[in-house]
C-alpha cells in the first residue's frame, strides 16, 4: 500500500505577498496583533486593513501626516497620527474631529474622510490635496525666479487671485454659519487641490464660542489685535470670533500678494509698522509700495481696528466693483499691457493654482457638491465605521451650548501646554505684558475719536 506523505507548503516570500490587495490583507492580518500598528504601518502593512503608506509629508507637534493609498476606494489620502503618548493629544483629537464634523462638507473645505483609534494613535483620514499648501507655493515659485517679487503678483491676471479670495471667503462663511470659527487662518492652513482649487484646513484651534475668552490663540502674525490680552483680566475681556478670522483673512490676503506679513504682531508696543499703522491706515502703501488703490479699498474691508466695521463681504463687494482691476500695480500694468479691445485679461485658464470663473458668486449660491464625498460624510456622521476599536469613547457628542476644549496657552497660569498651530505667546518677551492694557486703551481712544466724527 502506497505511503501517502503529506507535506506543508513553504511560506511565500514577503515580498510576494505584498504584490496583491489580498496579500496585503493577509498580511496585516498576522502582524496586527504582533505589532504595533502604526509601526506596522511604517513598515508597509495596511493600516485598518486600508490605508498603505506611499510617502511622509511633514511633521507634528502631535505626530505625523502621511501620504497612503486607500486601497478599498483606490485613491491616495492624506493620514494624521496623533500619538497618544503626546500630553494633551487626546482632547485636541476629539476637539478636532467634532468640529470638522459640524463644519461638514464644502468644496473649499478639506473633508475628514475617516477616523479610528489603536492603542498607540488616533488617525483621522483626509482627502489628499497633492500640490501641498499655498505657503510652500508661494515659496517654490519665488525660488524658481528670483527676479520675481515674492507673493502671488508675480502672476498677471487679479482674475486669479480674486478667484483665490473667493473660494476662501467660502469656507470661511460656511463654518462661520455652522457656529465653527477657525482662529488659525495663514497660508500654511490653505491646501491647493489637483484642480486648482483651495481648501481649508487644521481646525485644531476653532472655537465653537461666537465670543471666545481664551487670549492669544493662532499664530501671531496672523492674529486680531483684540485677542492679545491677560486671561487674568477683569472684568471678563472676550472678542468676536468671527471678526477675529476676518482679521487673519486679511493678513493671509497681503502674505500672499507681497510674500510677507505687514506686522510681527499687531501690538503697538512691540511692532512700529502696527503703531504707525495704528495712527493711519495708509501705512499699508509705505511697507507695500506695489499695492494699488483697489487692493487697498479691499483688504481694508478685513482689517478694521474695529472688529465691528471688519466685513467679509464688503471685501468681496469692492472686488466685484473693478473685477479686471488688478490689487497690485504689477497686475494693473499687465491688465493695461495686455489689453486688446475685446478681452480684459489673458487666458490664465491653464495655471494650475486656480480656476477662473466669470465673476466673485455670492457666498449663499456656492453649493456645488461631490455626491460621492458627502455620502462619505453622511455615513461618517451616522458611524458606520470600521475602526480598530470602537469610535464610542472618541465621539463627541454634539450641541450647540457644547462648550470647546479649553485652548489657552501657558502663559496666562492654565495647566494645558499651548497647541500647536503656532508659536506660544509666552516665548515673547515677558516685559511685553505690561503694554496690553496700554494698546487696548489706545486703540479705544482712537475708536472713541473716530466715533465722534
Amino acid at each position: 500500500m502506497a505511503t501517502v506523505v503529506t507535506t506543508t507548503p513553504e511560506a511565500a516570500p514577503v515580498g510576494a505577498a505584498l504584490s496583491t490587495t489580498s496579500g496585503l490583507l493577509a498580511a496585516t492580518e498576522g502582524y496586527k496583533h504582533a505589532i504595533n500598528e502604526y509601526s506596522a504601518y511604517e513598515a508597509g502593512v495596511l493600516l485598518n486593513n486600508r490605508y498603505l503608506k506611499l510617502a511622509n509629508i511633514q511633521a507634528g507637534s502631535y505626530g505625523q501626516v502621511s501620504l497612503a493609498r486607500d486601497v478599498q476606494k483606490e485613491r491616495d489620502v492624506a493620514v494624521k497620527a496623533m500619538d497618544k503618548s503626546v500630553k494633551g493629544v487626546s482632547i485636541m483629537a476629539r476637539h478636532e474631529i467634532s468640529v470638522i464634523r459640524r463644519v461638514g462638507y464644502h468644496q473649499n473645505i478639506c473633508q475628514l474622510l475617516d477616523f479610528f483609534e489603536t492603542k498607540s494613535h488616533y488617525f483621522l483620514v483626509f482627502e489628499y490635496c497633492e500640490h501641498g499648501d499655498l505657503y510652500d507655493f508661494l515659496k517654490s515659485q519665488a525660488s524658481k525666479d528670483s527676479k520675481k517679487l515674492h507673493g502671488f503678483q508675480s502672476h498677471s491676471s487679479p482674475i486669479l487671485f480674486k478667484q483665490f479670495v473667493k473660494e476662501l471667503c467660502a469656507a470661511v462663511e460656511h463654518s462661520h454659519r455652522r457656529g465653527v470659527y477657525h482662529r488659525d487662518i495663514k497660508p500654511e492652513n490653505i491646501l491647493i487641490a489637483s484642480n486648482g482649487s483651495i481648501k481649508l484646513t487644521d481646525w485644531g484651534l476653532a472655537t465653537l464660542s461666537c465670543q471666545a475668552a481664551d487670549p492669544c490663540i493662532g499664530t501671531e502674525k496672523y492674529m486680531a489685535p483684540e485677542t492679545f490680552f491677560k486671561k487674568s483680566s477683569k472684568p471678563l475681556v472676550t472678542y468676536d470670533s468671527a471678526k477675529a478670522d476676518y482679521w487673519s483673512l486679511g493678513i493671509t490676503l497681503l502674505y500672499t500678494l507681497f510674500g510677507r506679513c505687514p506686522f510681527k504682531l499687531a501690538n503697538v508696543s512691540a511692532d512700529t509698522n502696527f503703531k504707525k499703522f495704528v495712527d493711519s491706515s495708509y501705512h499699508l502703501f509705505n511697507m507695500y509700495p506695489n499695492l494699488s488703490k483697489h487692493g487697498f479699498h479691499a483688504i481694508m474691508q478685513l482689517l478694521q481696528l474695529n472688529p465691528i466695521h471688519r466685513s467679509m463681504d464688503k471685501c468681496l463687494e469692492v472686488l466685484n466693483e473693478s473685477y479686471g482691476s488688478g490689487l497690485t500695480l504689477e497686475q494693473e500694468m499687465d491688465q493695461y499691457v495686455n489689453y486688446n479691445g475685446s478681452e480684459l485679461f489673458e487666458d490664465d485658464s491653464n495655471n494650475m493654482m486656480f480656476g477662473l470663473d466669470d465673476e466673485l458668486e455670492p457666498l449663499e449660491s456656492q453649493h456645488d457638491v461631490d455626491e460621492e464625498t458627502t455620502e462619505e460624510y453622511n455615513t461618517l456622521n451616522d458611524g458606520a465605521q470600521q475602526s480598530t476599536t470602537s469610535n464610542e469613547d472618541l465621539e463627541v457628542e454634539l450641541s450647540g451650548t457644547m462648550p470647546p476644549p479649553s485652548l489657552t496657552c501657558s502663559l496666562f497660569g492654565t495647566s494645558s501646554s499651548y497647541p500647536m498651530g503656532g508659536t506660544s505667546w509666552a516665548e515673547m518677551h515677558d516685559e511685553l505684558d505690561d503694554h496690553f492694557s496700554f494698546q487696548i486703551q489706545r486703540i479705544g481712544s482712537l475708536l472713541e475719536k473716530q466715533t465722534r466724527h
